[in-house]
Protein backbone atom coordinates (compact mmCIF):
# COMPACT_ATOMS: atom_id res chain seq x y z
CA UNK A 1 0.00 0.00 0.00
CA UNK A 2 3.06 2.78 0.55
CA UNK A 3 4.31 2.05 -3.12
CA UNK A 4 0.92 2.52 -4.55
CA UNK A 5 0.77 5.71 -2.45
CA UNK A 6 3.80 6.79 -3.75
CA UNK A 7 2.97 6.28 -7.41
CA UNK A 8 0.01 8.05 -6.71
CA UNK A 9 2.11 11.25 -5.19
CA UNK A 10 4.95 11.01 -7.97
CA UNK A 11 1.98 10.81 -10.42
CA UNK A 12 0.42 13.97 -9.16
CA UNK A 13 3.59 15.88 -8.15
CA UNK A 14 4.63 15.41 -12.17
CA UNK A 15 0.82 16.38 -13.14
CA UNK A 16 1.42 19.36 -11.13
CA UNK A 17 4.98 20.30 -12.40
CA UNK A 18 4.16 19.80 -15.51
CA UNK A 19 0.93 22.09 -15.38
CA UNK A 20 3.47 24.65 -13.32
CA UNK A 21 5.98 24.40 -16.44
CA UNK A 22 8.50 22.76 -15.01
CA UNK A 23 9.48 20.41 -17.59
CA UNK A 24 13.22 19.67 -16.59
CA UNK A 25 12.16 18.28 -13.27
CA UNK A 26 9.87 15.96 -15.15
CA UNK A 27 13.06 14.59 -17.13
CA UNK A 28 14.99 13.92 -14.48
CA UNK A 29 12.45 12.10 -12.20
CA UNK A 30 11.60 9.74 -15.34
CA UNK A 31 15.45 9.23 -16.13
CA UNK A 32 15.99 8.48 -12.32
CA UNK A 33 13.56 5.17 -12.98
CA UNK A 34 14.87 4.51 -16.41
CA UNK A 35 17.90 2.00 -17.22
CA UNK A 36 21.06 3.78 -18.58
CA UNK A 37 19.39 3.14 -22.12
CA UNK A 38 16.32 5.88 -21.75
CA UNK A 39 13.54 3.32 -21.75
CA UNK A 40 12.00 1.02 -19.44
CA UNK A 41 12.01 -2.91 -21.53
CA UNK A 42 12.83 -6.32 -20.72
CA UNK A 43 14.78 -8.58 -22.95
CA UNK A 44 12.08 -11.32 -23.79
CA UNK A 45 14.57 -13.23 -26.24
CA UNK A 46 18.00 -13.26 -24.79
CA UNK A 47 20.99 -15.47 -26.72
CA UNK A 48 22.00 -18.38 -25.50
CA UNK A 49 25.69 -18.70 -26.22
CA UNK A 50 28.15 -22.31 -26.30
CA UNK A 51 31.35 -21.25 -25.04
CA UNK A 52 32.79 -24.93 -25.14
CA UNK A 53 33.53 -26.10 -27.51
CA UNK A 54 34.61 -23.90 -30.43
CA UNK A 55 33.36 -23.50 -34.19
CA UNK A 56 35.36 -25.50 -36.13
CA UNK A 57 36.97 -27.49 -33.44
CA UNK A 58 37.27 -31.48 -34.52
CA UNK A 59 36.69 -34.50 -32.56
CA UNK A 60 37.57 -37.95 -32.77
CA UNK A 61 35.12 -41.04 -33.30
CA UNK A 62 33.63 -42.28 -29.81
CA UNK A 63 35.12 -39.11 -27.92
CA UNK A 64 33.49 -36.75 -25.41
CA UNK A 65 32.40 -33.47 -26.58
CA UNK A 66 31.84 -31.38 -23.10
CA UNK A 67 29.29 -28.57 -24.38
CA UNK A 68 29.05 -25.39 -22.00
CA UNK A 69 25.90 -23.03 -22.02
CA UNK A 70 25.89 -19.55 -20.92
CA UNK A 71 23.64 -16.49 -21.35
CA UNK A 72 24.53 -12.65 -22.37
CA UNK A 73 26.05 -12.15 -18.90
CA UNK A 74 28.21 -15.21 -18.83
CA UNK A 75 25.94 -17.03 -16.65
CA UNK A 76 25.67 -21.04 -16.67
CA UNK A 77 21.92 -21.89 -18.41
CA UNK A 78 20.32 -25.17 -16.73
CA UNK A 79 18.03 -27.34 -18.57
CA UNK A 80 19.14 -25.82 -22.22
CA UNK A 81 18.38 -28.80 -25.07
CA UNK A 82 21.81 -29.59 -27.02
CA UNK A 83 21.57 -31.40 -30.19
CA UNK A 84 23.95 -32.47 -32.46
CA UNK A 85 22.57 -32.34 -36.29
CA UNK A 86 23.88 -33.89 -39.29
CA UNK A 87 23.68 -32.59 -42.95
CA UNK A 88 20.05 -33.45 -43.26
CA UNK A 89 18.79 -31.97 -40.21
CA UNK A 90 18.45 -35.38 -38.15
CA UNK A 91 19.38 -35.28 -34.66
CA UNK A 92 22.07 -37.55 -33.86
CA UNK A 93 22.52 -36.93 -30.34
CA UNK A 94 21.07 -34.94 -27.86
CA UNK A 95 21.55 -33.55 -23.87
CA UNK A 96 19.96 -31.07 -21.58
CA UNK A 97 22.57 -28.89 -19.54
CA UNK A 98 23.46 -29.46 -15.52
CA UNK A 99 22.92 -26.70 -12.90
CA UNK A 100 26.30 -25.89 -14.13
CA UNK A 101 25.48 -25.42 -17.98
CA UNK A 102 27.13 -28.77 -19.06
CA UNK A 103 26.03 -31.17 -21.53
CA UNK A 104 27.43 -34.52 -22.84
CA UNK A 105 28.01 -35.98 -26.11
CA UNK A 106 29.72 -38.70 -27.60
CA UNK A 107 31.27 -38.23 -31.22
CA UNK A 108 29.77 -40.90 -33.65
CA UNK A 109 30.95 -43.33 -35.87
CA UNK A 110 31.54 -41.94 -39.32
CA UNK A 111 32.54 -43.23 -42.88
CA UNK A 112 35.01 -40.04 -43.17
CA UNK A 113 35.22 -36.75 -41.58
CA UNK A 114 31.87 -35.00 -41.51
CA UNK A 115 30.49 -31.67 -40.51
CA UNK A 116 28.01 -31.76 -38.11
CA UNK A 117 25.99 -29.07 -36.38
CA UNK A 118 25.76 -28.32 -32.57
CA UNK A 119 22.53 -26.28 -31.51
CA UNK A 120 21.35 -25.11 -28.27
CA UNK A 121 18.03 -24.21 -27.61
CA UNK A 122 15.69 -22.95 -25.10
CA UNK A 123 11.99 -21.65 -24.89
CA UNK A 124 12.18 -17.70 -24.08
CA UNK A 125 16.05 -17.43 -25.54
CA UNK A 126 17.69 -16.71 -28.94
CA UNK A 127 19.28 -20.35 -30.21
CA UNK A 128 22.84 -20.98 -30.55
CA UNK A 129 24.36 -22.98 -33.61
CA UNK A 130 27.45 -23.60 -35.30
CA UNK A 131 29.43 -26.31 -37.06
CA UNK A 132 32.16 -28.78 -35.31
CA UNK A 133 34.32 -31.96 -37.30
CA UNK A 134 33.93 -35.62 -36.64
CA UNK A 135 37.41 -37.50 -37.24
CA UNK A 136 37.19 -40.86 -38.55
CA UNK A 137 39.47 -42.94 -37.09
CA UNK A 138 40.91 -45.31 -39.44
CA UNK A 139 44.22 -47.60 -39.62
CA UNK A 140 46.44 -47.10 -43.02
CA UNK A 141 48.42 -50.14 -43.87
CA UNK A 142 51.51 -50.39 -45.89
CA UNK A 143 53.06 -53.35 -47.14
CA UNK A 144 54.64 -54.40 -50.66
CA UNK A 145 52.64 -55.34 -53.39
CA UNK A 146 54.48 -58.44 -54.02
CA UNK A 147 56.77 -60.92 -52.59
CA UNK A 148 57.97 -64.02 -53.54
CA UNK A 149 57.31 -67.28 -52.18
CA UNK A 150 58.55 -67.62 -48.84
CA UNK A 151 60.37 -64.40 -48.41
CA UNK A 152 60.05 -61.73 -45.53
CA UNK A 153 58.21 -58.72 -45.52
CA UNK A 154 57.11 -56.09 -43.37
CA UNK A 155 53.82 -54.72 -42.98
CA UNK A 156 53.34 -51.16 -40.80
CA UNK A 157 50.22 -49.81 -39.27
CA UNK A 158 49.65 -45.92 -39.18
CA UNK A 159 47.08 -43.83 -37.70
CA UNK A 160 44.71 -41.56 -39.52
CA UNK A 161 47.29 -38.93 -38.89
CA UNK A 162 50.48 -41.46 -40.54
CA UNK A 163 51.54 -42.36 -36.84
CA UNK A 164 53.10 -45.78 -36.23
CA UNK A 165 50.40 -47.51 -34.25
CA UNK A 166 51.54 -50.05 -31.57
CA UNK A 167 49.40 -52.88 -30.30
CA UNK A 168 47.14 -53.17 -33.48
CA UNK A 169 46.33 -56.87 -34.26
CA UNK A 170 47.92 -57.76 -38.14
CA UNK A 171 46.47 -60.92 -40.05
CA UNK A 172 47.90 -62.85 -42.77
CA UNK A 173 47.31 -65.69 -44.29
CA UNK A 174 45.99 -67.48 -41.06
CA UNK A 175 48.99 -65.74 -39.16
CA UNK A 176 47.97 -63.41 -36.36
CA UNK A 177 50.45 -60.97 -35.33
CA UNK A 178 50.98 -57.41 -32.89
CA UNK A 179 52.54 -54.33 -34.10
CA UNK A 180 55.45 -52.88 -32.11
CA UNK A 181 56.72 -49.74 -30.86
CA UNK A 182 57.14 -48.69 -34.42
CA UNK A 183 53.91 -50.09 -35.48
CA UNK A 184 55.77 -52.92 -37.39
CA UNK A 185 55.40 -56.62 -37.49
CA UNK A 186 57.04 -59.10 -40.06
CA UNK A 187 55.62 -62.61 -41.40
CA UNK A 188 56.57 -64.91 -44.06
CA UNK A 189 54.98 -65.68 -47.52
CA UNK A 190 53.50 -68.92 -47.48
CA UNK A 191 54.69 -71.14 -51.13
CA UNK A 192 51.85 -71.57 -53.90
CA UNK A 193 51.24 -73.31 -56.92
CA UNK A 194 50.80 -70.06 -59.08
CA UNK A 195 50.34 -66.05 -58.11
CA UNK A 196 47.83 -65.69 -55.62
CA UNK A 197 46.53 -62.54 -53.81
CA UNK A 198 46.12 -61.80 -49.94
CA UNK A 199 44.43 -59.53 -47.75
CA UNK A 200 46.68 -58.41 -45.00
CA UNK A 201 43.88 -56.94 -42.18
CA UNK A 202 44.97 -54.82 -39.51
CA UNK A 203 42.39 -53.93 -36.37
CA UNK A 204 42.20 -52.08 -33.10
CA UNK A 205 39.58 -51.44 -30.76
CA UNK A 206 37.96 -47.69 -31.87
CA UNK A 207 39.83 -47.97 -35.13
CA UNK A 208 38.33 -48.44 -38.49
CA UNK A 209 40.22 -51.82 -39.55
CA UNK A 210 42.62 -51.23 -42.50
CA UNK A 211 43.12 -53.67 -45.78
CA UNK A 212 46.33 -54.31 -48.07
CA UNK A 213 46.18 -56.68 -50.78
CA UNK A 214 49.76 -58.40 -51.60
CA UNK A 215 50.23 -60.62 -54.01
CA UNK A 216 52.81 -63.95 -53.58
CA UNK A 217 54.71 -65.00 -56.51
CA UNK A 218 54.81 -68.43 -57.50
CA UNK A 219 59.06 -68.93 -58.19
CA UNK A 220 58.54 -72.17 -58.91
CA UNK A 221 60.31 -73.88 -56.07
CA UNK A 222 58.93 -77.05 -54.73
CA UNK A 223 56.66 -77.93 -52.07
CA UNK A 224 57.76 -79.32 -49.18
CA UNK A 225 57.49 -82.74 -48.53
CA UNK A 226 56.79 -85.01 -45.47
CA UNK A 227 59.00 -88.44 -45.92
CA UNK A 228 57.41 -91.10 -43.33
CA UNK A 229 57.69 -94.71 -43.07
CA UNK A 230 58.37 -97.86 -40.79
CA UNK A 231 61.21 -100.05 -40.40
CA UNK A 232 61.85 -103.71 -39.25
CA UNK A 233 64.75 -105.68 -39.14
CA UNK A 234 65.32 -109.30 -39.40
CA UNK A 235 65.59 -110.89 -35.74
CA UNK A 236 65.40 -114.42 -36.77
CA UNK A 237 63.65 -116.65 -35.04
CA UNK A 238 61.95 -113.94 -33.48
CA UNK A 239 60.50 -113.07 -37.12
CA UNK A 240 60.61 -108.87 -38.29
CA UNK A 241 61.01 -106.53 -35.53
CA UNK A 242 60.47 -102.55 -35.09
CA UNK A 243 63.94 -101.25 -35.45
CA UNK A 244 64.31 -98.81 -32.48
CA UNK A 245 66.37 -95.79 -32.98
CA UNK A 246 67.84 -96.92 -36.37
CA UNK A 247 69.38 -93.74 -38.30
CA UNK A 248 67.38 -92.28 -41.69
CA UNK A 249 69.76 -90.81 -43.47
CA UNK A 250 68.73 -88.32 -47.17
CA UNK A 251 71.45 -88.78 -49.48
CA UNK A 252 74.01 -89.54 -46.34
CA UNK A 253 72.53 -86.60 -44.84
CA UNK A 254 70.96 -87.58 -40.89
CA UNK A 255 67.12 -86.29 -40.90
CA UNK A 256 65.77 -88.80 -38.16
CA UNK A 257 65.86 -92.01 -35.61
CA UNK A 258 63.18 -94.51 -35.28
CA UNK A 259 60.99 -94.38 -32.15
CA UNK A 260 59.56 -97.15 -30.22
CA UNK A 261 57.55 -98.91 -33.00
CA UNK A 262 60.19 -98.45 -35.68
CA UNK A 263 58.19 -94.92 -37.30
CA UNK A 264 60.27 -92.22 -38.51
CA UNK A 265 59.47 -89.05 -39.98
CA UNK A 266 61.22 -85.81 -41.14
CA UNK A 267 60.28 -83.07 -43.48
CA UNK A 268 62.30 -81.22 -46.58
CA UNK A 269 62.24 -79.53 -49.94
CA UNK A 270 63.14 -81.14 -53.11
CA UNK A 271 64.88 -79.56 -55.63
CA UNK A 272 63.52 -78.81 -59.11
CA UNK A 273 63.72 -81.29 -62.14
CA UNK A 274 62.80 -84.77 -60.90
CA UNK A 275 65.84 -85.02 -58.98
CA UNK A 276 66.73 -88.54 -57.22
CA UNK A 277 66.92 -88.68 -53.80
CA UNK A 278 68.16 -91.93 -51.59
CA UNK A 279 66.71 -92.57 -48.14
CA UNK A 280 69.01 -95.10 -46.08
CA UNK A 281 68.03 -96.95 -42.68
CA UNK A 282 71.09 -98.14 -40.66
CA UNK A 283 70.82 -100.27 -37.49
CA UNK A 284 73.40 -101.88 -35.85
CA UNK A 285 75.06 -103.82 -38.67
CA UNK A 286 72.15 -104.22 -41.19
CA UNK A 287 71.20 -101.29 -43.44
CA UNK A 288 68.95 -100.69 -46.42
CA UNK A 289 68.02 -98.21 -48.79
CA UNK A 290 65.43 -96.44 -51.12
CA UNK A 291 65.87 -94.56 -54.24
CA UNK A 292 63.29 -92.62 -56.68
CA UNK A 293 62.09 -89.12 -57.42
CA UNK A 294 60.33 -87.04 -54.79
CA UNK A 295 58.79 -83.80 -55.71
CA UNK A 296 56.79 -80.98 -54.22
CA UNK A 297 53.42 -82.68 -56.16
CA UNK A 298 52.62 -85.04 -52.73
CA UNK A 299 52.55 -83.85 -49.26
CA UNK A 300 52.83 -86.86 -48.05
CA UNK A 301 55.37 -89.67 -48.83
CA UNK A 302 55.49 -93.44 -47.45
CA UNK A 303 58.76 -95.46 -47.46
CA UNK A 304 58.78 -98.50 -45.40
CA UNK A 305 62.83 -99.94 -45.29
CA UNK A 306 63.48 -103.78 -43.96
CA UNK A 307 66.77 -104.23 -42.74
CA UNK A 308 69.11 -107.71 -43.41
CA UNK A 309 72.05 -108.97 -42.81
CA UNK A 310 74.09 -106.77 -45.72
CA UNK A 311 74.66 -110.09 -48.17
CA UNK A 312 70.97 -110.85 -47.28
CA UNK A 313 69.71 -107.75 -49.01
CA UNK A 314 66.22 -106.16 -49.50
CA UNK A 315 64.36 -104.61 -52.31
CA UNK A 316 62.51 -101.85 -49.95
CA UNK A 317 59.50 -103.57 -48.81
CA UNK A 318 57.89 -104.92 -45.44
CA UNK A 319 58.41 -108.60 -45.37
CA UNK A 320 55.44 -110.97 -46.17
CA UNK A 321 56.03 -113.37 -42.85
CA UNK A 322 55.84 -110.78 -40.05
CA UNK A 323 55.74 -111.27 -35.83
CA UNK A 324 53.35 -110.13 -34.12
CA UNK A 325 54.90 -107.24 -33.06
CA UNK A 326 55.56 -106.17 -36.54
CA UNK A 327 51.93 -106.33 -37.75
CA UNK A 328 51.03 -103.82 -34.63
CA UNK A 329 54.17 -101.26 -35.69
CA UNK A 330 52.45 -101.97 -39.16
CA UNK A 331 49.18 -100.76 -38.36
CA UNK A 332 50.59 -98.05 -36.15
CA UNK A 333 52.56 -96.53 -39.51
CA UNK A 334 48.78 -96.01 -40.82
CA UNK A 335 48.48 -92.73 -38.28
CA UNK A 336 52.11 -91.87 -38.26
CA UNK A 337 52.02 -88.73 -40.98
Amino acid sequence: MKNKKLNIATIGLVTLLMISGFSSVVIGLVDANMPKNGAFHMDRDPQLHMDLPEPGDEFEERTLIIVHVVNGDGDSMRNVLVEMVDSGGQTIREDYTSRWGYAYLIAPLVDEDTEVTLRATKYGYKMDVFNIWIINKFLRVSAPNEVDEGETFVVTVKDQYYNPLKGAKVTFDGQNDKTNNQGKVTFSAPNVNENTVYTIVASKAFYENGEKPITVLDTGNPEAVTVCGHVVYDAGENGWLPAVEAEIRLDGAYQDSTDGNGHYSFVFTPDEGGVSYEITASYGDMEDSWSGVINGNEETIHINLALKEQDGGSDGSLPDQQTQGQQQGSQQQQNLC
